[in-house]
């Protein structure tokens, strides 16, 4: 599945990792460390276990290489799911530091790394699915003051990661192309809590600092592969009807007796169809291979301000 030459210790003599499948098993591999010799004529098996993820990266910024891996163990008849680092030491593979991380879920789905800068340490972010369509992000980095590897968003109580649940599959991305990876968290419904379509403001949250900051607001339409930004100021203004049968999405302004103005409408539109004389007054914002996302903008719309640009600009796709 996965082969990595890397010199790990710095004896001009590289070290090579193996993650093998195992047959039957599709939650777990095999990862083997092996030692070489200069012309590779010789190996030597150091170490042998399980793992999910595997990366080999400096992270305790030493100049040597780790092995950071995820691997899942049973206590008692109970699963826990630990990350863990290690490093090579003359013959043998030494723990550095583990740390647990939210035992259930159902696939790792990518891990992005961070560089250290500054007094920031050098981190990773793994997006991981729970059940069919739920989502979490673990971030997990190394303390270089208390000499131990972190996972804050690990909850010990419901021995889970609570923090960066979502309801959808969204990854993990650096929203505002800034250089730090933000992570979605599911915020407040959208028209607040009496709100009958149950529409979520996605928060793309930077952890960078000593608090989270969020540096984006969006509302996710994941059936239809858009999200639509919302500037903080209009995340408390605006309401969306849902037409699901009809893949369309009514961007609404709420009026103080609490009715509603349509600003504009976003459908969903199959590419074959696009031509039809239906969708003449629309405007295509995005294009995929089999639909078009389009938009209308209507009347009081355009009294509101509202154009062709503000809608495209607001509208873009789900990061993958």
């Amino acid at each position: 599945k996965k082969v990595i030459i890397s010199d790990m210790d710095n004896d001009s003599n590289s070290e090579l990792i193996v993650v093998w499948n195992v047959s039957g098993v599709s939650t777990s591999n095999i990862m083997s460390v092996y030692r070489t010799s200069y012309s590779f004529d010789e190996y030597k098996e150091i170490s042998n276990e399980m793992c999910t993820v595997c990366e080999v990266v400096d992270v305790d910024g030493d100049s040597t290489k780790e092995i950071f891996y995820l691997n899942q163990v049973n206590v008692s008849g109970v699963a826990q799911r630990y990350a863990r680092i290690t490093k090579i030491s003359g013959e043998t593979v030494v723990l550095m530091g583990e740390t647990k991380v939210d035992p259930n879920i159902s696939s790792y789905t990518s891990v992005k790394t961070e560089k250290s800068s500054g007094d920031e340490p050098f981190k990773f972010y793994i997006d991981a699915l729970k059940g069919d369509s739920q989502m979490i992000t673990e971030l997990i980095y190394w303390d270089s003051v208390k000499s131990e590897l972190c996972s804050p968003f690990f909850d010990a109580d419901t021995m889970s990661n609570i923090e960066t649940l979502r309801d959808k599959p969204i990854p993990s991305t650096d929203i505002n192309n800034d250089g730090i990876i933000d992570i979605p968290v599911q915020g407040r419904l959208l028209g607040g809590e009496d709100s009958s379509n149950k529409i979520h403001i996605t928060e793309w949250t930077d952890y960078s600092g000593q608090e989270p900051v969020v540096v984006s607001n969006a509302v996710v339409n994941f059936e239809d592969n858009y999200m639509i930004t919302l500037p903080e100021e209009e995340a408390d203004k605006v309401k969306i009807i849902n037409y699901r049968s009809q893949n369309c999405w009514v961007v609404c302004s709420e009026n103080p007796d609490k009715s509603q103005t349509e600003l504009y409408s976003i459908l969903n539109v199959a590419s074959d169809r696009w031509e039809e004389d239906e969708f003449r007054a629309y405007f295509s914002v995005l294009e995929y291979e089999n639909n078009v996302v389009c938009a209308y903008v209507t009347d009081n719309g355009s009294k509101a301000g509202i154009t062709k640009d503000y809608v495209i600009n607001r509208i873009t796709k789900i990061p993958t």
